[in-house]
């Protein structure tokens, strides 16, 4: 298929790819109830995907994906790469993708894991060589407590000598009042909640009262984290830093559920990448029947 835009300039304005969904659960060989929250990064030529796949009563698992071009899709193996950890350990219920880096030819994966739909929710780490096969840590390496009784990670920059974690908090599993904060490490293991969280509230009538899903894009040293609401979960905007500490929010959002090519009611999980020299954010979107996919908004050049 191609698909052509008539008429206008769109550079500078983020466009939904044609071909959504990029990956549904048809790609899967487990045929869950529906796929989300992927995690991508470009290496040595090779669009790597970990994504999550979701089955009766939330349980879910990690798998892997590969393409060529960002767009076209195949899962690898037919197998998860990841799953829930054994009866009685932290992460026995689900686990969802945080963030995958490569760091000195080794694959980290930090994920969100819980024992229960209404358990806190905390941050695994897990070690790959090749991004298939993963050993866990048999601890979080962030741990939820009474101020941070559900951290949702889904981002990790490095600063200098610092790592820098993007998550979104609360103090119950309340989707509302949900706000942004960051903790710091000096080397990606060890983590300090900051001091200064949060670090975005919401505050914009579209926002909702609530806010979640960070992830960041660092170039020319500024800052630029795309966010969600989080209750109506139906758009996406953006904030700057010149420091990854202090974030000035646009008024409105860039994208909405309106905008998509599949007239989507719920859009949710942004994961916004410069990727191979271009802007790219991988999205979960729902369908009426209620059917989870992940798609594809791209910023032309």
């Amino acid at each position: 298929y191609i698909f052509v835009t008539w008429g206008t300039n769109n550079s500078g304005q983020w466009i939904d790819y044609g071909g959504n969904p990029i990956l549904t659960r048809n790609n899967n060989p487990s045929f869950p109830n529906g796929v989300n929250t992927a995690k991508i990064i470009y290496d040595n030529g090779i669009y790597k995907m970990w994504y999550c796949a979701i089955y009766i009563n939330a349980k879910t698992s990690i798998w892997y994906a590969e393409s060529q071009n960002g767009i076209n899709w195949n899962t690898i193996g037919s197998v998860p790469v990841l799953t829930k950890g054994i009866l009685g350990s932290w992460d026995d219920f689900s686990i969802v993708p945080s963030v995958v880096l490569k760091i000195n030819k080794q694959y980290r994966m930090y994920y969100m894991g819980c024992r229960g739909l209404s358990a806190t929710l905390s941050i695994g780490l897990a070690l790959s060589t090749d991004g298939i096969n993963w050993v866990k840590n048999s601890t979080p390496v962030m741990t939820a407590n009474s101020q941070y009784y559900m951290i949702g990670l889904t981002d990790i920059v490095k600063k200098d000598s610092l790592y820098l974690a993007y998550f979104n908090y609360n103090t119950s599993r309340s989707a509302s009042n949900n706000k942004i904060g960051m903790a710091i490490s000096y080397d990606g293991i060890n983590w300090t909640i900051f001091a200064g969280n949060p670090i975005l509230t919401a505050t914009l009538a579209w926002e909702g009262g609530s806010i979640y899903n960070p992830t960041i894009v660092v170039e020319n040293n500024q800052y630029k984290m795309v966010y969600s609401n989080l209750i109506q979960q139906n758009a996406f905007s953006i904030a700057t830093s010149s420091d990854g500490y202090n974030f000035i929010k646009q008024t409105t959002p860039f994208f909405n559920n309106t905008n998509t090519i599949k007239n989507y009611v719920m859009i949710a999980y942004p994961y916004f990448r410069k990727l191979n020299n271009e802007y790219s954010i991988y999205y979960t979107g729902q369908s009426y029947s209620g059917e989870l996919s992940i798609n594809l908004l791209r910023l032309p050049n």
